[in-house]
């Protein structure tokens, strides 16, 4: 019977896909050739592949594509790189050429010479572009201020180096110390003895005609010494103010000078020796114009006061014995300054010691 026969077939078993987890791809064992049953793989000429070798295959040859794509990718972005960077560093060095220009321009404008700022200038642009990374952006490298502001710089570099020598050599006090408190002592000495020997002198001279005694003498001598000391401050006013006058004028130079050094426009020397030479003229000026300026303040002026001296005297001798109670001793005592001021007046005394 028919039906008989269909019930007697071998049911086909399933087969096994193997599949690329990378593309998807599958693949299954190439069919069995039809009567050679389980031995077709060892035929003559006879090829047959099972899904698992197929599927290596396939990878096998995905990776080498792969590989060869990837290195044809890499050689063609490294080409692209350094076509690139050489497109930037074009664009960098031209950048360069025009900013040295731009310095060269403007420095010869200033009337300065590039040639002799050359180390500054090419300070000045590497400053700019040795930071630099590859492929940077080019926009703002070299603001247009750039070949001013150094000018600027090295111009306030030079001055304070102008500065920095001046003032090593004309310090806050130089005119102190050239112009010493001690300048006017041997000319208030010599005032001094110009108009107090004398009267020392006339001391002794009465003591001598007898018109004072020891006591006498003592009370002039402490008068004068008052007299003197108050003529040394006196004196010692008037020479503050001219030394002081002197330094005034030697700061006032000074001053000039160290605003000259400051302000001495890049490309120019400052020549300190002028200034030192001049500084050094005024110094002998003053010295040498010491005493006629003292002159000229003292003028007339007497400050010791025979007068007085001898009256000074006449009050502490006091009265000799012999003298009245009472007596009045002050005319006598101008009488002897009178005398010893003119010394052709040869007065005789009345009695001796009289006071």
């Amino acid at each position: 019977m028919g039906g008989g026969g269909k019930g007697g077939e071998v049911p086909q078993k399933a087969q096994t896909v193997y599949t690329d987890p990378v593309t998807g791809r599958s693949f299954v064992d190439d069919p069995n050739p039809t009567g050679f049953g389980a031995n077709f793989e060892g035929l003559p000429g006879f090829t047959w592949q099972s899904g698992a070798n197929k599927l290596n295959d396939f990878i096998t040859q995905r990776e080498q594509q792969a590989t060869t794509k990837s290195a044809a990718d890499k050689a063609a972005a490294d080409q692209k790189s350094a076509t690139d960077l050489a497109s930037w560093q074009q664009k960098r060095d031209a950048l360069v050429g025009n900013e040295r220009n731009a310095f060269t321009n403007y420095f010869t404008q200033q009337g300065l010479d590039p040639n002799a700022y050359a180390s500054d200038i090419d300070s000045a642009i590497s400053g700019r572009t040795s930071t630099l990374q590859d492929n940077a952006d080019l926009g703002g490298l070299f603001p247009s201020s750039m070949p001013q502001d150094l000018v600027n710089t090295l111009t306030a570099n030079r001055q304070t180096k102008n500065l920095a020598g001046y003032n090593a050599v004309f310090n806050p006090n130089y005119s102190t110390s050239a112009v010493s408190d001690t300048w006017d002592d041997p000319v208030i000495d010599q005032i001094l003895g110009k108009q107090f020997d004398p009267l020392s002198q006339s001391i002794d001279l009465a003591h001598k005609r007898g018109q004072l005694n020891d006591r006498g003498v003592t009370g002039a001598l402490q008068e004068l010494d008052s007299e003197r000391n108050a003529a040394r401050g006196a004196l010692s006013g008037i020479g503050n103010d001219i030394l002081s006058g002197y330094r005034g004028k030697l700061d006032d130079y000074i001053s000039g000078g160290r605003t000259a050094a400051g302000s001495v426009p890049l490309g120019s020397n400052f020549d300190l020796a002028p200034y030192q030479q001049h500084v050094n003229d005024l110094v002998g000026q003053f010295q040498s114009g010491l005493g006629s300026d003292f002159t000229n303040k003292v003028g007339a002026t007497n400050y010791g006061d025979i007068n007085k001296i001898m009256n000074a005297g006449g009050v502490y001798q006091g009265p000799i014995a012999g003298q009245s109670p009472g007596t009045a001793t002050a005319g006598v005592a101008g009488d002897i300054a009178d005398s010893v001021l003119d010394p052709n007046k040869k007065r005789v005394l009345q009695t001796q010691g009289q006071f």
